[in-house]
């Protein structure tokens, strides 16, 4: 007689299976579809033609629902194409077992194990190029928590970028399981904000239509002059070159060397000594280079996330005269509502209202430049124009 147990997995595996198959065959179809159009692609570059390319265009601006766009419809293709709560994202294996759950996901894992699906070659993956789509953001400096914060507020919305850095190493690498990771791509080559030869070449493949610069000094990565002067030039010079719109995060009282914010900020010694010069430098160096830009100078830097009220909290400002702190969350949110804005040119600060303070004692309560709103966008489309710079 057979065991009752054998008997229950058996029942259990003849139920799961058509799950398994089903979800297997998704991701099988996917492979072999990305596997074939990568090999041709390979196949056409070494027959000296260029291998298949995709116009970008400029950024998207933000909607308010998150919807499939023209141009990544005819990017990513119907086949490819699935929905998510309203977001529609290129299916990866680990989308399936995810979604799969219990006995189902069983089933899967045994259909990979056995499978022989056709895998794409780190050679080919290298050779073809990255698959990114149309209108994709750039981020510089991502192994940081600013730049990856600005990664993660992209993709809650939706929105692609490819994260860049120094040492080649994905800041995501250990967060796969973010429900919106697929928005994230990260470049695998090494790419430093002081090798103006480096970025180039990325930017010639990734076709950027806007660049957001997250880069600062290091212990490991480059003094301040380095990073934050001539590493800012080498980047606005590339953002021109390729036609992107160009966000700068710098730092609040770059133009207050009396204030002590400055001066204590300025004698950190060692690769930071000298980094409230080296960024207004670097602020100069994009002012001429480029005319659609906006530099964004953050103030303290604090620890954890947004409070509960959100945008309300935060306050725009112009004229370097006051100033406070925010979390890098905040300061990402605003980075991406003046990359979506119309606004080019200007320089703001930015920092929580309940923090606010003066630089220099002798400076007044008020500018008259502050800029509130319910939203983020809101602090750039309320109150006025803003000062061209």
């Amino acid at each position: 007689m057979v065991p009752s147990w054998i008997m229950l997995m058996m029942f259990t595996v003849l139920l799961a299976l058509p799950m398994g198959i089903t979800a297997f065959q998704q991701v099988s179809q996917h492979s072999v579809a990305k596997n074939n159009a990568n090999t041709a692609a390979v196949a056409t570059k070494k027959a000296g033609g260029l291998a298949p390319t995709v116009s970008t265009g400029r950024a998207l601006q933000q909607v308010p629902q998150l919807r499939v766009t023209k141009e990544e419809h005819e990017y990513y293709g119907e086949a490819h194409l699935h929905g998510r709560t309203g977001i529609n994202v290129p299916i990866h294996r680990r989308d399936v077992l995810f979604q799969t759950t219990g006995v189902a996901s069983w089933a899967v894992w045994t259909a990979l194990a056995f499978s022989q699906v056709p895998a794409v070659s780190a050679a080919q993956a290298q050779e073809v190029g990255l698959h990114v789509p149309p209108g994709v953001v750039v981020i510089l400096g991502a192994n940081g928590k600013t730049g990856s914060e600005v990664a993660e507020a992209l993709a809650k919305q939706g929105r692609a970028s490819v994260t860049l850095t120094r040492t080649g190493r994905d800041p995501f690498l250990t967060r796969q399981k973010l429900p919106y990771i697929n928005f994230i791509t990260h470049y695998p080559e090494p790419v430093s904000v002081t090798d103006l030869g480096a970025m180039k070449e990325a930017m010639d493949k990734l076709k950027p239509s806007a660049i957001v610069f997250c880069a600062s000094a290091s212990s490991n990565g480059g003094n301040t002059f380095a990073v934050d002067d001539q590493g800012v030039g080498n980047a606005a010079q590339v953002a021109k070159d390729a036609n992107a719109r160009f966000i700068l995060v710098s730092a609040l009282a770059v133009d207050r060397p009396n204030s002590k914010s400055f001066q204590m900020t300025n004698t950190l010694g060692g690769n930071f000594d000298g980094i409230m010069d080296a960024k207004f430098r670097g602020e100069e160096r994009v002012r001429k280079t480029l005319k659609d830009y906006v530099i964004v100078r953050p103030g303290v830097l604090m620890g954890g996330k947004t409070t509960k009220l959100g945008a309300t909290g935060v306050e725009l400002n112009q004229g370097d005269y006051l100033g406070g702190g925010l979390s890098r969350d905040e300061l990402a949110e605003v980075v991406v509502a003046a990359l979506d804005s119309n606004i080019r040119g200007v320089t703001v600060e930015a920092y929580r209202k309940a923090t606010r303070t003066k630089l220099q004692p002798d400076f007044p309560d008020t500018s008259g430049n502050e800029r509130t709103g319910a939203t983020y966008t809101e602090l750039f489309t309320i109150g006025g124009p803003l000062k061209l710079d």
